[in-house]
């Protein structure tokens, strides 16, 4: 798993006061983004391929099979890259759906968090 990601989710949870179980909605979010990028992947390839794929999804059994197919069918690169799409497209999706709700507290909490990870910039 992206501990950078787990990390930042944490944070953002912490930042917005969530109640739950934070562990349980990281892990959540993080095969919810491994999906996206997955078929975000899969979308890249010609159809005949899809179609071959999730045929061999369908029939995996175990992660290292999915992670094999996975493996043989693109770069890391591309899979980095394609979960790094996925999970800011969520994030995103996540903050957009809080907004409504947010306390003043939460929204300068947030504000602080994504200051304290942007670049700062060089002279």
């Amino acid at each position: 798993m992206n501990t950078t990601y787990e990390t930042f989710l944490i944070q953002l949870l912490e930042a917005i006061e969530y109640a739950e179980d934070q562990e349980k909605f990281v892990d959540e979010f993080i095969k919810n983004v491994r999906l996206k990028s997955l078929l975000n992947l899969m979308e890249t390839l010609p159809e005949e391929q899809q179609t071959v794929m999730q045929e061999t999804l369908t029939q995996a059994t175990k992660p290292e099979d999915v992670e094999q197919l996975l493996t043989t069918s693109f770069t890391n690169e591309q899979r980095k890259e394609a979960f790094n799409q996925a999970a800011q497209a969520e994030i995103q999706l996540f903050l957009q759906s809080l907004q409504p709700t947010l306390t003043d507290t939460q929204r300068q909490k947030l504000l602080e968090l994504f200051q304290k990870l942007s670049p700062t910039p060089q002279a």
